[in-house]
């Protein structure tokens, strides 16, 4: 947890109690996913999504290669009202929840499915 901060943006939270996986569907956003262009990964990922658009067979469990381009790097990003960035920077982590450490300062803490997940002594 000491370095959970290093790639995170800091936004203005409306309290350090918003439950992101309440923000109505309606007002959020998406983003997917994609390598940046001098990413080692960039020409293998165009090459992949440029296939899968073309691409017919199944696989494991009947989803195309497009479904899993499209839906497994498609992510719900917090709407403009209360993150007014890019959506790239306003996708929440899962498992994390904010906790109030002094006058209106919020820091990082596990949720407590993931505490469950991984036990307190990693919390």
């Amino acid at each position: 947890w000491s370095g959970t901060d290093e790639y995170f943006s800091w936004v203005c939270l409306p309290d350090c109690t918003t439950d992101y996986a309440k923000i109505d569907s309606g007002t959020s956003r998406k983003f997917t996913y994609s390598p940046d262009r001098d990413s080692d990964l960039w020409f293998a990922w165009q090459e992949l999504v440029k296939r899968s658009e073309t691409a017919s067979n199944d696989l494991i469990g009947g989803e195309s290669l497009h479904q899993v381009m499209q839906e497994s790097f498609t992510f719900q990003a917090l709407p403009e009202s209360l993150c007014p960035y890019d959506p790239a920077y306003c996708v929440p982590m899962p498992g994390v929840k904010f906790e109030e450490v002094s006058g209106y300062w919020c820091s990082f803490k596990m949720g407590s499915d993931v505490v469950g997940a991984v036990g307190q002594a990693a919390a």
